[in-house]
């Protein structure tokens, strides 16, 4: 298990002949990415697709197939950033997703989602290397959910 999609700083590792693992270690808040491979005395198989859960100070709740059961916009991490932040959002079910950045001033930035999402959890990078240093709001519009958050931007 790790928080970086890349996988680059790995967390977690072990061995299981169980279906099941439950996690020991305390996480901190934030996106965090996990995939599996199966090994016996024929040899190592290749690397699942990766799968993901997020760590937010509260919970998504997860219906029997895995999907989330409402919305959710989760705070950026990094938060303060340079110049990458990620941000993780739930969609319950198929529609259109909007995230915008603002300025404080309220002035559009950056349009940063603007299509149609199945049901499932979504990770998008903000790079903000174009952007000053400042206090920015993001806000997610999908179907009648609107949620707002504030990021800041530290260079």
């Amino acid at each position: 298990m790790d928080n970086d999609i890349n996988f680059s700083s790995l967390l977690i590792s072990f061995i299981s002949s169980e279906h099941e693992y439950t996690v020991s270690e305390e996480l901190t808040d934030g996106a965090y990415y996990w995939r599996v491979r199966a090994s016996n005395t024929a040899g190592t198989g290749l690397w699942s697709e990766e799968w993901s859960f997020i760590l937010d100070g509260t919970s998504i709740s997860l219906n029997k197939d895995g999907l989330p059961e409402q919305y959710a916009l989760l705070q950026n991490y990094p938060n303060p950033f340079n110049p990458s932040s990620k941000i993780t959002y739930a969609v319950p079910e198929g529609t259109k997703v909007k995230i915008v950045i603002y300025d404080i001033l309220g002035v559009e930035v950056l349009d940063l989602v603007d299509e149609y999402h199945s049901p499932g959890i979504y990770t998008v990078t903000l790079n903000a290397n174009n952007l000053s240093t400042g206090i920015y709001i993001y806000r997610m519009i999908a179907d009648s959910f609107v949620e707002t958050k504030k990021l800041m931007l530290l260079k």
